[in-house]
């Protein structure tokens, strides 16, 4: 058996990260398998080289212009464009390295070993994007279930050596006014945290991410399809919470009185008081209010396919379910502290 490293190059839409992060690595074993994924530490890591013929450089790093400056608040930006994944494994290789290692049977065991190692690399890939845009607010990083795109070949190395073996596979302005959705090193745990924990992004987030990305991350604005995302993204969150909430003496009743109705009073007024103590239209009126116009808006545009004429929008929708998920997570601690028991709400 010989050790072996695939190392793998990904392009991504322009991550936003405070400057300290540059160079930034994290390791993580799955399977038997070591895997770092990397930052740049300057614009020409990772870019193309020379004899990389058919690959456009790009810039692996570059700071972010066009942000505004705001006091008490240090707006210097780095944008991301080029991450590496590295794998290493044990694979059924020779040590011995020939003059052509892609002919023979040689070359198919190197094939088999890069597709192993570029699988790996892929599929963290796809779960590190998928949490960034989750929790990023970076809705232009694309739509949370977006595939990730390899630049240039991989390439197969002796791991402990670091000796290159061969290259395979294939040759593969938007203006923004803040840099508080940045990654900063926080963020940017949450977001490993969900990576090797093997977990899914919650439908919720899922939902709110694709909903971000409908309004503000593309050059084709969906703001019909994105109200509807983040209507039913607040209802799944609103529910998530009230189950961890629930204790389990209390769990059946719960899961009894949501299978009852989901009209956003029923959820945010209703069961919240019931289970939590508290509700949105006294926490907050407010939102309360920008909330009705949403479920408004969305009942509106399923049924009838148009928005309310009675309830106009008066925030973007992804906004209004971002301060509910935010309103939500600021209760968290306090609902799983208290433990409330659970009561009989009243009719809707």
């Amino acid at each position: 058996m010989t050790k072996l490293e695939v190392r793998i190059r990904y392009l991504i839409n322009d991550l936003w990260i405070e400057p300290g992060l540059l160079g930034w690595g994290h390791r993580l074993d799955i399977d038997g398998e070591a895997i770092e994924i990397r930052f740049p530490d300057s614009p020409e890591d990772f870019t193309a080289r020379e004899w990389e013929t058919g690959l456009q450089p790009t810039p692996s790093a570059f700071p972010v212009t066009g942000v505004y400056e705001e006091p008490n608040w240090d707006s210097r930006t780095v944008a991301i464009r080029l991450v590496a994944i590295s794998v290493v494994f044990d694979a059924d290789l020779p040590a011995d390295r020939p003059k052509n290692p892609f002919e023979g049977e040689y070359g198919a065991m190197l094939n088999l070993a890069y597709e192993r190692g570029r699988t790996r690399a892929e599929s963290t890939m796809q779960a590190f994007l998928e949490w960034l845009r989750a929790l990023s607010r970076q809705p232009w990083l694309g739509l949370l279930a977006d595939s990730p795109r390899q630049y240039g070949r991989g390439g197969v190395y002796y791991a402990e050596s670091g000796e290159p073996i061969g290259g395979l596979g294939p040759t593969v302005s938007r203006t923004f006014t803040s840099s508080r959705s940045r990654i900063d090193a926080s963020r940017l745990q949450l977001v490993m945290n969900g990576v090797e924990s093997g977990q899914e992004v919650s439908p919720s987030q899922a939902l709110l991410a694709d909903a971000w990305h409908l309004t503000e991350g593309t050059d084709r604005p969906d703001g019909k399809r994105a109200v509807i995302l983040a209507a039913i993204a607040c209802e799944i969150r609103v529910q998530e919470h009230l189950r961890a909430a629930a204790n389990q003496l209390n769990g059946a009743m719960l899961h009894l009185l949501l299978s009852k109705g989901s009209s956003v009073h029923y959820l945010f007024v209703d069961l919240m008081q019931a289970v939590c103590g508290i509700s949105l239209d006294k926490a907050d009126p407010d939102l309360w209010k920008h909330v009705l116009d949403l479920s408004a808006n969305r009942n509106s545009l399923v049924h009838e396919g148009v928005p309310s004429p009675k309830r106009p929008m008066r925030r973007g929708a992804p906004d209004i379910a971002q301060r509910v998920f935010d309103w939500l997570a600021s209760l968290e601690m306090s609902v799983h502290d208290k433990g409330p028991e659970l009561i009989e709400p009243t009719a809707q």
